[in-house]
């Protein structure tokens, strides 16, 4: 499917599942037959709670046994979601990071399971929402390089269209939004640091952090910095 085609289909969706049929159909043709869609926190500028597989076609016999085994809170690739921007394969997580005995079994398990040449992407939106994707073929030929890619495009299509769907004014609830500067002032406030610390970090004056430190209580109403902290993290506006 030509990635224009597929942009056209995604915009005549009507419903989620229309559009994950789009998603999944084209996903097909570039080698990924497997599929799972998940938010990884709270959305709360469209009143969505965080999901794990919210749509999905992974093999059933899986889904039941990542369930029992309680691996959603292990998964390296759920893990290596947040700390990513863009598309990554799973067999590439072991050379960053040391995995627990557990976060091997589920790597394993899952091409036991099926699943192979497996790949994620993360997706990042506004107001600090994650989303991510995981996906897979049930064949184990090696797929093209360029095939990740070709998956990251997609997905940043999807996910572009399931929030453009669900952005329905009664659904809409106050859109709270920091700058990047803010964000990056509260996180240091949020690891335990001073405004003075935080000035020599960011190579700013103390005053300029503080007159941030004010707009961000101003957008958040709140009167504090905990409150703000407290308040960015359940919105997710900021992640530690």
């Amino acid at each position: 499917m030509i990635f224009l085609d597929f942009v056209e289909k995604t915009l005549a969706a009507k419903t989620e599942i229309q559009l994950f049929s789009v998603y999944k159909s084209a996903l097909k043709e570039a080698g990924y037959d497997r599929v799972i869609f998940s938010l990884m926190n709270d959305h709360n500028d469209l009143d969505l709670k965080a999901g794990h597989g919210i749509m999905q076609n992974y093999p059933d016999d899986w889904m039941k046994h990542y369930v029992a085994k309680g691996y959603e809170k292990h998964d390296p690739v759920r893990c290596f979601i947040f700390s990513e921007n863009g598309p990554f394969l799973w067999d590439t997580i072991p050379e960053v990071v040391r995995l627990s005995k557990q976060q091997q079994q589920c790597l394993d398990g899952g091409v036991e399971a099926g699943l192979h040449n497996g790949a994620a992407v993360s997706l990042r939106g506004p107001n600090g929402n994650v989303a991510a994707v995981g996906a897979a073929s049930s064949h184990k030929d090696r797929l093209d390089p360029t095939s990740l890619w070709v998956l990251n495009a997609y997905s940043q299509q999807f996910y572009a269209m399931y929030t453009s769907l669900l952005a329905r004014p009664d659904r809409i609830k106050e859109r709270l939004y920091l700058t990047d500067r803010e964000r990056e002032i509260l996180t240091w406030c949020a690891n335990g640091k001073s405004s003075w610390d935080t000035a020599m970090i960011l190579g700013i004056t103390e005053d300029g952090v503080n007159f941030h430190l004010k707009n961000i209580f101003r957008k958040l109403g709140t009167q504090n910095r905990m409150g703000a902290i407290v308040k960015a993290l359940h919105k997710g506006l900021i992640n530690l």
